[in-house]
């Protein structure tokens, strides 16, 4: 199987999947993308007053006009955001979120609560904060591309290990995760494995804020970039029809295994990680900036 640019949107499919299965986000694309960019008024800038005539040549100005200082209004909070903050990690998370982004922090708390696709309640602290995280992605997730090598890379090492935790716990949940499909396990994984959630998305906010303040353009991946993904995967004992899964992203047929399909997910993103570092954040990116979009 050779792979080319046009496997773009098919290779990180998977990719996509993956975080779109831990933050329990619906892979349809049924919303618009939501960007916010906050603004700043302009300051208005000092008058000075024409030079004053005869007798003495003096110069009169007055004093800049500095405009009245607001103090800056606190972080909105409503009771749901106030239950997501009862978990003491979530709260850490709510607060840097708020104050990095207080514009998109506002949109979250506007669309807290609504109903969920899979029918379970929407107001508890796990489901919130899923809520929460699926609002960063959307409304800045694209700038974790943009983040430098060690930020950006930690975000895939902290989806590795929700991976492997689901692969232990429940085989047919974690190929649930790697194909991107709505389970009902996935919420209450969630309440018993905070500690990952809460690092994977304190990982995410990281890049968001390095990406913001770094602006690194990378190219996209090359032919050759795919071509030896497709080989190293191949030499750690992959087959055509595990690799194929996994890039397009869909149950293969003839079906495979459930817990060939979760290992084969584990090999695939610790061959990731082997990649040369060039190419290696070319990939990390792309994902970045394509999970952004969905």
């Amino acid at each position: 199987m050779s792979l080319t640019l046009q496997h773009l949107r098919i290779l990180f499919a998977a990719l996509a999947a993956l975080l779109a299965g831990i933050l329990a986000w619906n892979l349809a694309a049924e919303h618009r993308e939501m960007l916010r960019r906050e603004r700043g008024g302009d300051r208005p800038t000092a008058r000075v007053l024409p030079q004053v005539a005869p007798p003495a040549p003096t110069t009169i100005s007055t004093p800049a006009i500095v405009p009245p200082t607001t103090p800056a209004a606190p972080p909105p909070h409503n009771a749901l955001s106030d239950r997501m903050g009862e978990v003491p990690d979530y709260k850490t998370f709510r607060d840097r979120f708020a104050a990095s982004f207080p514009g998109d922090w506002t949109r979250a708390v506007e669309v807290m609560g609504q109903p969920r696709a899979d029918g379970l309640p929407s107001d508890t602290p796990d489901a919130l904060f899923l809520e929460t995280l699926k609002t960063l992605r959307r409304s800045r997730g694209a700038l974790a591309s943009k983040a430098a090598s060690e930020p950006l890379s930690a975000v895939f090492t902290q989806q590795m290990r929700l991976l492997a935790a689901l692969s232990s716990t429940d085989k047919r949940l974690c190929v649930d995760f790697l194909f991107g499909e709505d389970s009902r396990g996935f919420l209450a994984f969630a309440g018993t494995h905070r500690p990952l959630l809460v690092a994977l998305a304190g990982a995410a906010l990281d890049a968001v804020i390095d990406g913001a303040a770094k602006r690194i353009e990378r190219p996209a991946p090359t032919d050759a970039d795919f071509a030896l993904l497709e080989r190293m995967l191949t030499e750690r004992g992959l087959g055509a029809a595990e690799i194929e899964a996994l890039l397009d992203g869909r149950h293969p047929d003839p079906p495979i295994a459930d817990d060939r399909l979760c290992d084969a997910g584990l090999v695939y993103y610790d061959v990731l990680k082997q990649l040369p570092e060039d190419a290696r954040l070319r990939i990390y990116a792309l994902s970045v900036e394509l999970m952004s979009r969905l």
